[in-house]
C-alpha cells in the first residue's frame, strides 16, 4: 500500500540552498578577483620603482666623469628601452668657497612619481684650478675601500 500524500524528504539541495551557495561563492570569487588586481598593480609599482633606480644608478654612473661638471640643466628620455621614464640633471656650483664643488641633482621621473639623487662633485680642474682627479672609481663603502683583494663575506 502506497500512502502518495506522505512523501518522504528526496536526497539533494534545496533551490535557496543552491542559490545561496552560488551567492556566497560570487562573493568569495570577487574578492579574490580584486586582491589579484591590487597584487598586480603593487608588483607593477615596484618594477616600476626598481626600473627607476637602475636607470638613476646608470645615470649617476654616466656622469661621473669629471669633465661632465659643467654648471647647467640638462634633460632627457631613455628611448624605447624604458618608454615613459626621463631624467633631469642640474648642476651648479657649491656655495661653500672650496673652488670646484659642485651640487649635482639627477632625478628620473615616470608617471606622477619622481626619485631624486643629491650629490657634491668635485673638479678642481673645471674651475681652472690646479687639482688632480683620479681615474680609479672611489666608493663610499668602507669595506669595499678596505678590501685587500680577498672576497668579501
Amino acid at each position: 500500500m502506497s500512502n502518495s500524500n506522505n512523501q518522504t524528504k528526496s536526497e539533494g539541495f534545496t533551490l535557496l540552498e543552491v542559490m545561496l551557495a552560488v551567492a556566497i561563492a560570487a562573493v568569495a570569487l570577487f574578492g579574490i578577483t580584486m586582491a589579484i588586481g591590487r597584487c598586480t598593480d603593487a608588483a607593477k609599482v615596484v618594477s616600476n620603482h626598481t626600473s627607476a633606480y637602475d636607470l638613476l644608478e646608470d645615470k649617476l654612473r654616466e656622469f661621473a666623469n669629471p669633465t661632465n661638471y659643467v654648471a647647467g640643466v640638462s634633460n632627457g628620455d631613455f628611448g624605447d628601452t624604458n618608454p615613459g621614464f626621463e631624467w633631469s640633471r642640474d648642476v651648479e656650483p657649491d656655495d661653500s668657497q672650496l673652488t670646484g664643488l659642485y651640487r649635482q641633482t639627477v632625478t628620473v621621473t615616470w608617471g606622477s612619481r619622481e626619485l631624486s639623487v643629491e650629490s657634491l662633485l668635485y673638479a678642481p680642474e673645471a674651475e681652472g684650478g690646479t687639482g688632480e682627479t683620479s681615474s680609479a672609481p672611489r666608493s663610499s663603502n668602507p669595506a669595499a675601500s678596505s678590501s685587500r683583494g680577498g672576497a668579501n663575506r
